[in-house]
């Protein structure tokens, strides 16, 4: 068992490292001067209006999790979970899989029964990934049409043998943790209505416009002539993948995503580049106010002292 944990641990890092190996050769293969150019044409007042945009949905997002806490009988103000929002959301981006969000549970804490805040954190999260998977789904679909021979996926053997394998290994997680899995089930099946659920996804569809209307902002910005809903299917499909825990702030897996599915449509490697750059940028700007909130605040099991 423990060498099986090191195999992962040891996968898992190298899977990171072929991400920034990734992330060290895409920037190096970039003509800076054309970069350079291109991030001339930035105009602040776009920024600034991208930044507002990201924020409007960040905020939809802790109207989300305030609305599931009620659920849980957990009341907090919500300038207090705005605060937690950002912490967990800077927390996120600077760990695989974003798996820092969970953080904030610890800010939750105060709270006797834990398994209500992290279940919470589990339905905030499974809002986000079936609204980004239906909508990935779709542009995928789109992307599929329009660019068929780039998109010729064939079932293979090897592709079966794969299927069959991650099949396996799901069935083995889930056989292992099935106990604990149930009970998690069952308090977060008891604690909503469907209603409500239907809520929540209303609120994260509408949350995950702003956020990803970002990227159409910065291409039009960059004179990327592409149709705004393809930009945003290319956005969810990168969001997507950045998901994956086998990178650090999304670094490689965003660039080579971006450099791709913009190349379908003719825009040139630089631009790709510097488009992905401008992006990745905005987001740690606006993720700043969390890793201030929590240098303020840090997680320290060995303290009980809260965000005031």
């Amino acid at each position: 068992m423990k060498n099986n944990k090191l195999l992962f641990k040891y996968f898992f890092l190298f899977l990171k490292f072929l991400s920034l190996f990734l992330f060290i050769f895409l920037i190096y293969k970039a003509d800076w001067n054309s970069c350079f150019k291109e991030l001339k044409t930035l105009n602040l007042i776009n920024v600034i209006i991208t930044i507002i945009v990201i924020y409007v949905g960040l905020i939809l997002k802790s109207i989300r999790w305030k609305n599931i806490l009620k659920t849980y009988q957990i009341n907090e103000k919500s300038l207090y979970l705005i605060k937690i929002f950002l912490i967990g959301g800077f927390l996120g981006i600077i760990t695989p899989g974003k798996v820092g969000d969970f953080g904030r549970v610890y800010y939750l804490k105060r709270h006797e029964n834990w398994k209500k805040a992290f279940s919470s954190l589990i339905i905030d999260r499974a809002n986000d990934l079936i609204i980004l998977f239906i909508i990935s789904f779709y542009g995928a679909i789109n992307l599929k049409n329009k660019f068929p021979n780039d998109f010729n996926l064939k079932l293979e053997y090897k592709s079966i043998i794969v299927l069959i394998i991650c099949l396996f290994l799901s069935l083995t997680l889930f056989m292992k943790f099935r106990d604990k899995l149930l009970a998690f089930y069952e308090l977060i099946r008891r604690s909503s209505s469907f209603k409500n659920y239907l809520i929540q996804l209303i609120i994260t569809l509408i949350a995950i416009i702003f956020l990803y209307s970002s990227f159409i902002i910065i291409a039009h910005n960059l004179n990327i002539n592409i149709p705004a809903i393809d930009i945003f299917f290319i956005a969810i499909i990168s969001g997507i993948l950045n998901l994956l825990p086998i990178t650090i702030l999304g670094i490689g897996v965003r660039e080579a995503t971006l450099v791709f599915l913009l190349g379908l449509y003719g825009v040139n490697y630089n631009t790709a580049i510097s488009f992905s750059l401008i992006i990745f940028s905005i987001q740690i700007i606006t993720l700043l106010p969390g890793a201030y909130f929590f240098y303020k605040s840090p997680i320290n099991l060995d303290e009980e002292k809260l965000l005031s």
